[in-house]
């Protein structure tokens, strides 16, 4: 079957069809994009919505698998998260919470041994028997002003030809 079709002549109406119609019908001189727009442009315009809904759901499915979308359309929102529900509290109790919150915390001392206690007790008195000495006040720096700009020079009075003082 095949080795007979190969053996049929070709018909050559489109092909004169096509090339005598392009430029005046359609004002294109590529014959193929001509073809592709004008001629079968609804024809074209269907395989472009099939290819881009192929697309579309391929992406759909690869996003389904990734555990759906993190951010843009269909993530969900940030705000989406419900907040546990406050609990109600009556004025007394909110004042009284207010004040544990102003309190420090207390903090238990652990128990010192004697020698600690000993240790600590000295390094206080020989920190009290010191005399302190009046450190030096220090002289207030000024800042050193840097400028990068050259100075101007006077421009040179114009010299005269011919004049000869």
């Amino acid at each position: 079957v095949f080795v007979k079709l190969l053996q049929t002549p070709l018909d050559m109406r489109l092909t004169e069809f096509f090339a005598a119609t392009s430029v005046p019908l359609a004002h294109g001189h590529n014959i193929v994009n001509v073809i592709l727009v004008d001629f079968r442009g609804l024809d074209t315009l269907g395989e472009i919505a099939v290819v881009m809904t192929a697309g579309v759901s391929i992406l759909a499915l690869i996003r389904i698998r990734a555990g759906g979308p993190q951010v843009g359309i269909g993530a969900p929102k940030k705000s989406a998260k419900r907040k546990p529900a406050k609990s109600k509290k009556t004025a007394s109790k909110k004042r009284a919470d207010k004040k544990q919150l102003d309190k420090p915390p207390l903090v238990e001392k652990a128990p010192r041994s004697k020698a600690a206690s000993k240790a600590r007790a000295n390094v206080k008195a020989t920190a009290a028997s010191k005399p302190k000495v009046a450190s030096k006040p220090k002289a207030a720096s000024k800042p050193k002003v840097v400028s990068k700009a050259k100075p101007r020079r006077k421009p040179k009075a114009p010299v005269k030809k011919g004049v000869v003082k």
